[in-house]
């Protein structure tokens, strides 16, 4: 959804999912929705309350649950050390396709100042983009072929849900104090 329509949808007191390609371009959006909103207060059209809008993102890829564990309980016959062996050799597999070795990491940004009137209740949820997928890979185990699959999650920035209730009538009327 464009960051205008968005804008439009959030101020009429629509709940609003801003999504982007890549975190650059929820960046732009962000900021172009300030802007635009500090426009409105210059003009006058808008009175409004100040408050800083900061999170945490996660970036980065990692294996869920214990890939050791997985593998023993799917190859019980195999040592502790071959265990080993293969679980490294799948981390060297997997971190061949992702491009980028294990690891995730929390990354602090900000949204800026976010501004309401002092007529309306403003709320801006973010959560980590969390992208499941599974690694497969077949291996002769015990003269038979055996599939083996482990969920790999990959972390992309943050979506973030901005909704607006308006009216002095609305419960936790905010008096201008975004919550």
């Amino acid at each position: 959804m464009g960051n205008g329509i968005a804008q439009t949808f959030a101020q009429a007191g629509h709940d609003v999912l801003l999504k982007g390609r890549s975190e650059a371009s929820l960046g732009k959006a962000h900021k172009a929705i300030e802007k635009s909103l500090s426009k409105l207060v210059e003009k006058g059209k808008m009175e409004a309350a100040e408050q800083e809008v900061n999170g945490k993102q996660k970036i980065g890829w990692e294996i869920e649950g214990d890939l050791k564990q997985q593998l023993s309980s799917a190859f019980s016959a195999l040592s502790s050390s071959d265990v080993d062996k293969l679980a490294s050799q799948l981390n060297t597999a997997i971190t061949s396709t992702k491009g980028s070795t294990a690891g995730v990491e929390e990354i602090p940004f900000s949204l800026g100042t976010a501004k309401a009137d002092g007529d309306q209740k403003v709320t801006i949820d973010m959560k980590a983009k969390k992208n499941l997928s599974s690694f497969s890979v077949n291996f002769n185990y015990q003269g038979r072929v055996v599939p083996f699959s482990v969920k790999v999650a990959t972390y992309a920035g943050v979506s973030t849900t901005i909704t607006k209730e308006g009216g002095a009538s609305h419960p936790g009327h905010s008096g201008g104090v975004i919550q």
